[in-house]
Parts: structure tokens; sequence; C-alpha cells
């Protein structure tokens, strides 16, 4: 889709170059899906347990060991899905995590569709709707680089003057002035690639956090009719 047919599409937007269109993309609310998920797993069976850290995973003669601060337990298998903190928990090398700050910025018209979009640029831009806040807006790896995933990150008054900045260039369908704004982990590999493997008992499922394609075009993918 060329710029000009795509500012027709979303005048909320602006292009100045051909964009990548996915009209079949869409979005999921996480947290209502996680908790969709951890009821299903309940009316199926399983137990959890919240505020319990896992302190070690260790392998067992039939499957595996996982230590917590209060307990142990055994499975024939495990399935670690730890995001930012999958690292420190198995030793999984290199991991690069960083603190990465977002903003959410009023629309103008209520009424708009939004899409999700990416922009290649340096640093990488990408914004959505996100219900009830506004239209988030951040950038890809451009936050802080930390050494442990509970270090605390002070937000950026510098990079809060950039989005705002880059939101009073690319996106006229805002009020250029910050709603609320928020800080997120990032965990990334060298090459970006996706880690889901396994040794042994352990299952290791790292999706990490976003991935910067090669091609210098924006991306636009429509919302969820």
């Amino acid at each position: 889709m060329v710029g000009g047919r795509a500012s027709e599409r979303f005048p909320a937007l602006r292009f100045d170059r051909e964009v990548c269109f996915q009209p079949d993309a869409g979005r999921c609310r996480a947290d209502v899906a996680l908790d969709a998920f951890v009821r299903c797993a309940i009316a199926r069976g399983a137990v959890v347990r919240h505020d319990e850290r896992v302190v070690a995973i260790e392998p067992a003669i039939d499957g595996a060991r996982v230590r917590t601060e209060t307990a142990t337990y055994s499975a024939a298998l495990v399935v670690v899905a730890a995001g930012a903190w999958v690292g420190e928990l198995i030793g999984l090398a290199p991991l690069r995590v960083t603190r990465e700050q977002y903003v959410h910025l009023a629309p103008r018209d209520p009424t708009f569709v939004w899409p999700s979009f990416i922009h290649h640029r340096d640093p990488v831009a990408y914004g959505l709707e996100t219900p009830g806040a506004g239209v988030k807006l951040g950038e890809h790896h451009a936050g802080a680089v930390i050494s442990a995933p509970d270090q605390p990150v002070v937000p950026s008054d510098a990079t809060r003057t950039r989005l705002v900045a880059y939101a009073r260039e690319w996106i006229p369908g805002v009020d250029p002035v910050v709603v609320s704004e928020a800080t997120c982990l990032y965990t990334s590999t060298p090459t970006e690639d996706f880690v889901v493997d396994r040794v042994g008992a352990v299952v290791v499922c790292s999706p990490c956090s976003g991935t910067a394609s090669s091609s210098r075009r924006s991306s636009v993918s429509s919302s969820p009719g």
C-alpha cells in the first residue's frame, strides 16, 4: 500500500513511504486472555499457585524438580515460561533485558478504529489502542539495559519528550499530551529469535519481546472487527 492510500485509510497516522498492510491481523487483551486461560486450566484440574517464587529447577531420574521458597514439586515434564527471569532461572544465555518506557495519548476522534502500527526508523516506534487508556506509543530496544528484572528504573524525561515529539510529527490523530505512562520489561536474544526448546524434562518457552524486521518499511495491522 502506498503512502497516499494508507493516509486515506488511516488519516490518524502520517505516512512518508510504502507500507505493509495486514488486514487479517489483530491483537488480544493479554490480561483478559490470561485470566481465561487460568480459569480453563483450573476447571480441568490444574492447581495455580501465585506469589510462590521459583528458586531452582533441577533434573531428576523421573523428570525434574522445581524448588520454590516454600516447597519442592516433582514432575515428569516442566515448562518454563519465565519471561525476563528465564536467564537467571535456568542459565539461558545470552539474554538482554531492558526496561522500556511507553506513554498513552488521547485520540482526537474517539470513534476512530485504530490499527496497530510499527514504524521502522531509529529507534523503531510502535503503537496500538489500549481500551480505556488511549493510544499506546513506545519504542523498540530504546530502554536502559538492566542487570536484574527487579531492578527499578525511573522513567526518563528524555524518552517522554521524544515520544511526544514523535506523536506530534507522525500521529495527527492524537493529542500529543501524555495521559499516563509506564515501563515494561523487554527480553531479547542477540538475533531477536524466539527460544522454544527442550532439554531433557525441561521445555523452555521464551518468545521474548517483539521482533524488528530487517525491512525498512512501515507496517500496519488492522484491529479485529
